[in-house]
């Protein structure tokens, strides 16, 4: 995917609210609109587990990462005592990534 920008919007436009991409190595599924946003948030954990999305998260970021049981306690310790120190740098980021990416648009 060398356009992943143009791929999602197209993606967007053209499915309603849920369509996967190829990459390399796997698919990437792409959910959007309230209502599946929202069944993804209350999924039950043994649906959609936290450990599996992190465990995706490293392997698709460092695909020879050898698949430990250490790697989700870190995360919710020291990554995220970590986060207060980085808040507001990744505010800053998310708002300058989100106005480039998904613009405001008249009437929302």
């Amino acid at each position: 995917m060398f356009d992943s920008s143009r791929t999602i919007q197209e993606g967007y436009d053209k499915y309603d609210g849920l369509f996967r991409i190829a990459d390399f190595r796997s698919w990437t599924v792409i959910v959007s609109g309230t209502k599946l946003i929202e069944d993804v948030r209350k999924a039950p954990e043994d649906v959609l587990t936290f450990e599996a999305a992190i465990d995706e998260a490293i392997h698709a970021l460092a695909p020879k990462t050898r698949r430990s049981h250490f790697h989700v306690p870190i995360i919710q310790t020291q990554l995220t005592r970590e986060l207060t120190n980085s808040f507001d740098a990744i505010r800053d980021e998310v708002i300058t990534t989100f106005s480039e990416v998904a613009p405001l648009t008249d009437g929302l």
